[in-house]
């Protein structure tokens, strides 16, 4: 659960370049890029400080931008690179398994 929403089945797989980051998402409305970045107001407390870099304006309409470090904790990310390193250490070992040269 991320930005206090539960996981829902998403249709597509948006990744975020040079960050670790990929969001499941419906659809994409609209891309275009972003000129100006306000600061997150002082009603953006706690947790939302984190998730937020700040705040945009897009067609007259004020849009949050998301902050990709606000996903995952570093604990978070470290027990995925362990999970990562355990799976392709299992996965060589299966392989070395198969060859026939042994």
């Amino acid at each position: 659960m991320h930005f206090g929403l539960h996981a829902a089945e998403g249709a597509l797989l948006f990744v975020l370049r040079k960050t670790r980051t990929a969001l499941l998402i419906d659809g994409i409305e609209k891309m275009t890029s972003m000129t100006r970045l306000q600061a997150l107001p002082l009603s953006f407390c706690h947790e939302e400080r984190r998730w937020y870099r700040g705040l945009t304006a897009l067609d007259q309409t004020v849009v949050p931008v998301v902050h990709p470090d606000g996903f995952l904790s570093p604990e978070e990310l470290a027990l995925l690179d362990a999970a990562l390193l355990e799976a392709d250490h299992s996965a060589a070992e299966a392989l070395e398994g198969t060859n026939p040269a042994q």
